[in-house]
């Protein structure tokens, strides 16, 4: 298929840029978002190489301020890992056995992973994937293209394994590097992107508002608690976990192995399973799923 025919997203004049714009300041300005911060692990790297890595991220977020689209497109990718990060910590998104751990600065500027999902079942927590968010401003299909390319490459073994330099594990004791974890992208178009801000911003109003109406918050925190978005994040880390299996195959560069994505992949499908209820009514046309599925499907094929 060419790239032409590839799905696209849905169109810029169907989105309300104001409101859209309006709720990622509502969300980032009431939601402190945790970093895990390098200062702490004096005791993993030496003071030095500490000093380096923060200097370092300093240089790149100047960069960021100096370019007003790259700017805009970290504050919607920032907003989103607000709402992923509170709703698999507060409504179980990712299933009642996840944990999400934040990363620092550092390992969202250089390593370009926003958050590490921990599964963990009778004390352990050996699966994980690596969320790479992608909160498309508009039609942004290559944007995505590129980031499952990338991690195409790291699980083939001809780009580094996906890691993260500052890693603190919510369900066990360690803190360090945490290397060869499976990336993933998720992601909502623009449309779907400020429906889901707009509903997490009118939660936080509405907990800081004087006098509503009776059950009026409960409503919007129950909406938010089985809002599709949850689907579609979960089935584009299926989408490419299956991908994975199939390149994996045969591939003996790569530092991964077939049986590690499987045992996540099905993982991921026993949360689906149990999240029926949410379904993906009003968002199975999203233009970020779409793109993960196709190029999901395609990766490793004869052209």
């Amino acid at each position: 298929m060419n790239p032409e025919n590839r799905p696209e997203s849905r169109q810029e004049s169907e989105i309300d840029w104001g409101l859209l714009n309006k709720s990622v300041d509502t969300i980032i300005q009431n939601q402190l978002k945790e970093r895990i911060n390098p200062n702490a692990f004096s005791g993993v790297y030496g003071a030095e190489e500490i000093k380096k890595d923060n200097e370092t991220v300093e240089r790149i977020k100047a960069n960021f301020l100096q370019n007003p689209e790259e700017a805009q497109k970290k504050k919607f990718a920032d907003a989103l890992e607000i709402v992923i990060e509170q709703q698999i910590s507060k409504d179980e998104w990712f299933g009642e056995n996840a944990v999400i751990a934040p990363t620092s600065e550092h390992d969202d500027f250089i390593n370009k992973v926003d958050g590490i999902v921990e599964f963990y079942t009778d004390g352990e927590s050996d699966d994980r994937i690596a969320l790479v968010l992608d909160a498309s401003l508009g039609d942004k299909s290559l944007s995505t293209k590129k980031k499952i390319d990338i991690n195409i490459r790291r699980m083939l073994g001809k780009n580094s394994p996906a890691e993260v330099k500052y890693f603190e594990s919510q369900t066990t004791p360690y803190k360090g590097r945490l290397a060869r974890i499976i990336p993933i992208v998720v992601g909502l178009d623009a449309k779907h992107s400020g429906e889901l801000f707009a509903l997490f911003g009118a939660v936080i109003e509405s907990k800081e508002a004087e006098r509503l109406p009776e059950g009026h918050l409960e409503a919007k925190k129950e909406e938010l608690r089985m809002h599709p978005a949850q689907m579609v994040f979960l089935e584009q880390t299926h989408e490419q976990l299956t991908m994975y299996e199939r390149l994996l195959e045969n591939n003996p560069e790569s530092s991964y192995t077939i049986e590690e994505v499987q045992k996540t992949r099905l993982i991921i499908e026993n949360i689906i399973a149990s999240k029926k209820d949410a379904g993906l009514k009003g968002i199975e046309d999203d233009g970020v799923l779409n793109i993960i599925r196709f190029e999901a499907a395609q990766a490793g094929r004869p052209s």
